[in-house]
């Protein structure tokens, strides 16, 4: 059945205000264990062979003594280090052997409010899920609590400490305790206190968990892709003899409100690494659950009132001498019990006050003249577009968001229907938000709605008096009725004035072997498409209109397209809605028949972001050590050089913007990739409507890649180490270990083969380096392997050039000696090689991860585009044959991994033995003038002289000196 036969629902008066019964009946498992815990069973087909599991704990930091400060954050990383069952971090270990790889398919998280523990594990093997559902037996009433355990994990919760006190860490920490001022909620950072993360005892740390984790304050959430009544079997099997380590009552779990406040808060908030000057207001209210249709109705008006806002706030950002450069209105929980409605904006250093004015004013413009009926149904359209693609996509849900659901239900009764019914609940009641409707939602915008305004900058600027003065202004402008309607203007009825005159397909070649077809057209320009049918909603694949009026067309239209000029290749790519695939192709068109023109106040406006993008980007610690790691390991290319203001003083903009419109000017230098739930018919349609029509260029035929000028870049030769000093507020050390690796015979099956055994090595290395830095010392957060040959250009000559960098974070006094273990286990490696378990893990991990790749559009669309790009194309010419032999090599490279092999591969990719050619930059903390002086006085005595005021002032200046940020290649939540 078609979205728009999709019949409504009939909701009685009675219906109206009752819960909506979790669902979809037919399909979820669901109920309550013998000892109190709850269970969600469902199946879902994607990925395929895959669960998503869950153990939701309503337990968080809100419930923590002042003494216990951080515990139930503990606790969490203390699971997957040691449980009753398990030891040294075995559990980790074990997923990772069965596919289910650290940070990506095993890991947590922890709020004010809850905790919860996620897992993804295959499930073409039985015994999979059920060792997965014993490990979660162990995290809900078997975690140990031992000294040794906790002392091994302290380690990597400090570094994560550390990672959230860079700058925007302490500015949502000061906005966190702004807002929840007077509530226990203020002093209940998840992160907890370092005090308490250092020296907390093991009998506090096991009592905090025998006191709150009880069956009865969990869930067991299961989607995937299995037999429901089987895992609920197993469920049964594994968690009903799970029983609280206490055997006293257990205490109900307290509820903490946060005062309403009818006068607003202010605050001036000054961080000197700032990069961002920002004005921001929140309101606070009482949440609202969401379990009702009268409370569903509730949240689409609350998003339709964001859209339209945001709508009207985009376009105040384009005005001439705009008072912002971005602003958004947003809605989300900040707890359990409150609710936040917030809008903010990023401002020039000049500008707060301004921005802040022009925020408010906005906000009370709607409370007096409210939404007109087009406004409305532009953001109805927009819901509803959403809610067809929800729709078309019903079967195809991740059993991750799946998962999500079910965990949200348990945790604050958020209704979940499946997406058929809330399909239908949507369609049902988006049409009965009206104007008004949103109007009145203005309301809880007002200054005496429990408002918090905070101006964030790196120096003073701005006071809580001027604050004050704008609330006051606006109030007074409000009740005096003087602010003006909205003023709308004109939307174009399309994109395009005229249809273009259709050109036509010169030649069409099928490629079987990757799946798609390849037409040339009378243009030049060539087009690949593929049909999948993996997302029904999604297909991969500046423009002559004001980015305002652009989006005004656009408006409930799910179309995405963005261009990108890089060192080698011009690109445009986005994603869109097969049904919105046509506005997709007139901006493609738009793009390749017009030259930017811009106004005199658009490019002011863009230099002064400029401007203040460079200068904010000084204050920034990291940037010292940044373009200190570029200047070393590229040898001083310009291309890895960031931009100075004095440079800036000399762009011709408007040679620039020439520079832009005849990068996308010929056709034929373009070659289009499309990848999704494409019709032929209407794609073919479309190509020679749209791009085909396209008018041929008079430039010169297009450069082949093997002329590109390449990057002067070089490594440098022998070993480079060396410390960069940077003042930081909160001090942080960064380290970053590179070696370069050269592949020989580029675009022949010998250096894919290569390519794929730097691959698999990166693993090993990450993988080993982990257990050793996190899991066996507890230094560090997290460890990053990071591969890269985007220096290189794509010419069919010489060897291929790039570099691997292993990232971490840790104490400044453990950089050296961090430093030199790295070094070490990959100079252990070189000699002695892998072991037989490591070697089944990297393939195992390998495998999982490529079985739910090749699912998803996005790898069949990144396998097209880098195959054209590739060397190997410019040299065989056939696509079809370039994804062959990468497969081939992938699977030739598979079966040849062993020990010795591995061992070999370390060897010839990695300089051997490794010391003797790579660089090692550290960012450490400069030493404070004061401190530096105190040492120097100190270094004068004998060291039995000096007094216990010297060692303690060392002591704080070195404890103040720990901090930390990660550099990583993949994104890790906590575990």
């Amino acid at each position: 059945m078609k979205f728009r036969e999709l019949t409504t629902l009939d909701l009685s008066e009675e219906q109206w205000k009752q819960p909506i019964p979790v669902g979809p009946a037919e399909e979820l498992r669901h109920g309550h264990l013998e000892n109190g815990m709850r269970y969600f069973v469902r199946h879902c087909n994607k990925p395929k062979n895959r669960a998503a599991l869950a153990l939701a704990v309503n337990i968080g930091s809100v419930v923590e003594d002042e003494e216990e400060q951080g515990l139930a954050h503990v606790i969490e990383h203390l699971a997957f280090n040691a449980t009753e069952n398990f030891s040294n971090h075995d559990i980790v270990e074990f997923l990772e052997s069965i596919g289910a790889e650290f940070g990506a398919c095993q890991n947590a998280y922890t709020s004010a409010d809850e905790t919860v523990f996620e897992l993804v594990v295959p499930t073409d093997d039985d015994s999979s899920l059920s060792t997965a559902m014993s490990v979660f037996s162990e995290f809900a009433t078997k975690i140990r609590c031992s000294a040794d355990d906790l002392q091994r994990e302290r380690g990597a919760v400090m570094e994560e400490w550390r990672l959230g006190k860079d700058s925007r860490g302490r500015t949502g920490e000061a906005q966190w305790k702004l807002i929840m001022k007077g509530c226990k909620y203020a002093d209940r950072m998840p992160i907890g206190q370092e005090k308490v993360i250092q020296h907390a005892s093991a009998q506090t740390v096991k009592s905090f968990y025998e006191r709150w984790y009880r069956p009865e304050n969990m869930a067991i959430v299961a989607t995937g892709d299995f037999e429901a009544d089987k895992v609920v079997e197993i469920i049964k099997q594994q968690l009903s003899g799970a029983t609280a380590a206490s055997r006293d009552p257990t205490p109900p779990i307290p509820t903490y409100n946060i005062a309403a406040h009818d006068q607003p808060r202010y605050s001036a908030f000054i961080d000197k690494e700032n990069q961002q000057p920002s004005v921001n207001v929140t309101w606070k209210h009482p949440a609202k659950r969401v379990a009702t249709p009268a409370e569903y109705l509730d949240v689409l008006k609350d998003n339709m009132f964001n859209a339209t806002m945001n709508n009207r706030l985009f376009k105040v950002s384009r005005q001439h001498e705009p008072p912002f450069y971005t602003a958004q209105i947003s809605a989300e929980p900040l707890c359990r019990t409150t609710a936040c409605y917030g809008a903010s904006a990023f401002v020039s250093d000049s500008g707060y006050l301004q921005g802040l004015e022009a925020l408010l004013t906005e906000l009370a413009r709607a409370r007096l003249h409210g939404f007109s009926e087009r406004e409305v149904e532009v953001a109805l359209a927009l819901e509803m577009s959403e809610v067809e693609s929800m729709y078309a996509e019903r079967d195809q849900i991740y059993a991750e968001d799946m998962r999500g659901e079910y965990v949200r239900h348990f945790l604050t009764e958020e209704a979940v229907v499946g997406r058929e019914e809330e399909v239908r609940l949507n369609k049902t009641l988006l049409p009965m938000v009206k104007p008004e409707h949103l109007q009145a939602i203005a309301d809880r915008f007002k200054s005496c709605c429990s408002c918090v305004v905070k101006a964030v900058s790196h120096h003073r600027v701005v006071s809580e008096e001027l604050l004050a003065e704008v609330i006051a202004r606006v109030d007074q402008a409000e009740a005096e009725g003087s602010i003006t309607p909205w003023e709308e203007g004109d939307v174009p009825a399309s994109l395009l004035e005229d249809e273009p005159e259709p050109g036509k397909t010169l030649s069409e070649k099928e490629v079987p072997v990757l799946g798609g077809t390849e037409l040339t057209l009378s243009n030049g320009m060539k087009v690949y498409f593929k049909s999948t049918d993996f997302l029904e909603d999604q297909e991969l694949g500046t423009f002559g209109l004001r980015p305002e009026i652009i989006m005004d067309i656009l408006m409930g239209k799910r179309v995405d397209i963005h261009t990108n000029n890089g060192a080698y290749w011009r690109s445009l790519g986005g994603e869109q809605s097969p049904m919105d695939l046509e506005f997709a192709f007139q901006l493609i068109y738009r793009l390749f028949t017009t030259q930017i023109e811009p106004r005199e106040d658009d490019l002011v406006t863009c230099m002064s972001c400029l401007r203040d993008n460079i200068a904010a980007r000084v204050r920034n610690p990291l940037t010292s050590f940044s373009e200190r790691v570029r200047f070393i390991n590229y040898g001083h290319c310009y291309y890895f050089e960031p931009p100075t203001l004095p440079e800036l003083d000399h762009i011709d903009a408007a040679a620039a913007c020439r520079h832009f419109s005849e990068a996308f000017q010929n056709p034929a230098e373009f070659r289009l990739c499309f990848t999704g739930n494409l019709q032929e018919v209407d794609i073919r349609q479309l190509i020679e409507t749209y791009l085909a029509s396209i008018p041929e260029a008079s430039h010169p035929a297009p450069r082949q890649p093997s002329s590109v000028t390449a990057l002067p870049f070089s490594f440098p030769e022998g070993v480079v180490r060396e410390n960069v000093m940077a003042n930081m507020v909160m001090p942080r050390t960064q380290s970053l270990i590179t070696f370069p690796v050269e592949i020989s015979k580029p675009g022949t099956m010998e250096a894919l083969q290569e390519t794929h055994w730097l691959a698999f090595a990166c693993q090993l290395l990450e993988t080993k380096l982990l257990q050793l830095m996190r899991f066996k010392f507890g230094e560090v957060y997290t460890v990053a392997i990071s591969p890269f040959f985007g220096a290189e250009a794509p010419s069919r000559q010489g060897s291929l050039r790039g570099d691997v960098s292993i990232g971490f974070s840790c104490d400044p006094h453990n950089a050296e000696h961090l430093t030199e273990l790295a070094l070490s286990e990959l100079e252990r490696l070189q000699a002695e090689g892998p072991t037989d378990e490591e070697i089944r893990t990297i393939l195992t991990l390998e495998a999982r991860a490529h079985e739910t790749s090749i699912l998803e559009n996005s790898f069949w669309h990144d396998m097209a585009v880098t195959s054209y790009q590739s060397r190997l194309f410019h040299k065989e010419g056939d696509v079809d044959k370039v994804f062959s032999l990468r497969q081939d090599a992938r699977e030739a490279v598979r079966e040849a991994v062993t020990p010795e092999t591995m061992q070999e591969a370390l060897c010839r990719l990695f300089p051997n033995p490794c010391r003797i050619r790579y660089t090692a930059i550290t960012l450490l903390p400069q030493t404070p003038l004061l401190a530096q002086g105190l040492a120097a006085i100190g270094s004068l005595l004998p060291s039995s002289q000096r007094s216990w005021s010297y060692w303690a002032t060392l002591g704080a200046v070195a404890a103040a000196g720990a901090a930390a940020v990660v550099l990583s290649s993949r994104a890790r939540k906590r575990a």
